[in-house]
Parts: C-alpha cells; structure tokens; sequence
C-alpha cells in the first residue's frame, strides 16, 4: 500500500485546525494511506493548548510536536520535513481548507510518469494567464500543459500554500531557513536569479505547476475566443483552495490571538 505523508503547520488557531483538517479528509482521494504529521507553534497559551487537545483528541495525527515558545515557519517546516519518510508529501497550512475534491491517486500516478514534475499546487485563486512583475522582474507569462489528461499550468515559484510535491527534490534543496521561507527557498531554487525565469525555464529545472487551467472571459467565442459558452463552463479554472486565514493578517509577525 501506497503511503503519503501530509506535514502541517499549526499556529494557534484551533477553530481553523478543525475545520481544515475534517476537510481535508473529505476532500483528498486516495487508495493507500495517508499519515498525518502536525508541528504546531505557541503563539497564544490557551489557543495552543486547544489546538493540542484537538490534535491528541482527534485521533488523526500520527506525530506530533508542540513548541511552547514559537520558532517560526522556518524551523518548523525543517522539523516537519525531517520527519516525512514517503516519496511523494502533501503540504496543508492550518488555515487552508480544499473547494474541490484532490484525485491523490491520478496525481501520484503522473508524478511516477513524468520525474520532472517536482510539484502541483492547488491554487488560492483563479489561474490567470500572466503574473505581474515587481522590483524589476519581467512579467510571468504562464503556459498550459496537459499530461495524462490532466491539465496544468506552470508556476513561477514553488509553493508554500497547498500542494503536492517530490520530498526528494525539496529535501536535496532545503536550507534551515528562519523568516521568508517562500522567497528565500525560491532563490536557493532559483540561483539566486529571478530575471528571466520563464514557463519554458521551469518546465525544465524546477518542475512547479499548478492543477488546472488558465481561464479567463476572453476565451469565450462572444469575445474573440474559441469556446462556446458550454465548454467554457467546464473548463477548470484551478481554484482548488481556500485561505481560511486571509483577514488575520500574517500570523508569523504576530498579528494573531492578541
């Protein structure tokens, strides 16, 4: 039997815990067995401590570690990553929850297929056709794929928000970062360049791509495009997931449980 680890990274927030961790349940298909590993940072005493009795209560979580002083994002996904053993790992913060059902099976089955694929991440939003550049950095033009019938869009960074990767791609990569995980593990991923990092350049080097289709009113027939308003329908605009936490501001500079 097939095992996959999903690591999680638990700040406090018992409510959102709850939520996202029934859900995930629900919502991830999968044949073989999932094994549930938890690191959650004190960043309020009673909060932490519900979120502990909910993790101990649910019966859940295989392993777990509960710091009572926080040590950040950074330590915390390098405990959590020390601690993954299966070839393929999910990633779920506690404030994300899944809108559409995850074939895990169809996912892993791909990532068998084709060793260049490192990573597929379950958007936060729409899938659009362009990321904006900032600081200088030219725009992030996206381009669609379809491998194994199914359909994938190339993503500029590798992702911290939800998503399934290779551990071993990330492990050979991984540093004991400490704040600005996502940036700074995209740099080391990156060499240190962000110029020039087209669709074509992650295909080939990093493999980072998210589940679904780009899709935007444009492509409709009515306005120039090749869809009718039926296929159009249909088309899957990657919206896999849902931040849970997005009013509360940044939980790791201490915004939350004050």
């Amino acid at each position: 039997m097939k095992i996959i680890d999903i690591i999680r990274t638990s700040a406090s927030r018992p409510d959102y815990l709850k939520e996202s961790t029934e859900n995930l349940q629900k919502m991830l298909k999968f044949d073989g067995k999932f094994r549930w590993i938890i690191h959650e940072d004190n960043l309020n005493k009673n909060l932490s401590k519900q979120c502990a009795d909910y993790i101990n209560e649910c019966g859940i979580y295989d392993l777990n570690k509960i710091d009572t002083l926080a040590i950040g994002q950074g330590p915390s996904l390098t405990w959590l990553l020390e601690q993954t053993k299966s070839e393929y790992v999910i990633n779920f913060e506690d404030d994300f929850k899944l809108l559409k059902e995850v074939n895990i099976n169809a996912l892993t089955d791909l990532m068998d297929i084709f060793q260049d694929m490192n990573q597929i991440a379950f958007h936060k939003r729409p899938i659009m056709h362009m990321k904006k550049g900032t600081g200088g950095n030219p725009n992030f033009y996206k381009k669609a794929i379809i491998r194994n019938n199914i359909q994938l869009v190339t993503n500029p960074h590798w992702s911290f928000t939800p998503s399934i990767f290779r551990a071993s791609f990330l492990k050979s990569k991984w540093r004991n970062f400490n704040n600005n995980v996502h940036w700074q593990m995209n740099q080391v991923l990156k060499g240190y360049k962000t110029l020039g990092r087209d669709s074509d350049w992650v295909i080939a080097n990093t493999g980072t791509y998210f589940l679904g289709s780009i899709k935007n009113k444009k492509m409709k027939i009515e306005n120039g495009g090749i869809f009718s308003p039926e296929e159009y329908e249909k088309i899957d605009n990657g919206f896999y997931s849902y931040h849970l936490g997005q009013g509360d501001g940044s939980v790791r500079l201490g915004r939350y449980g004050k």
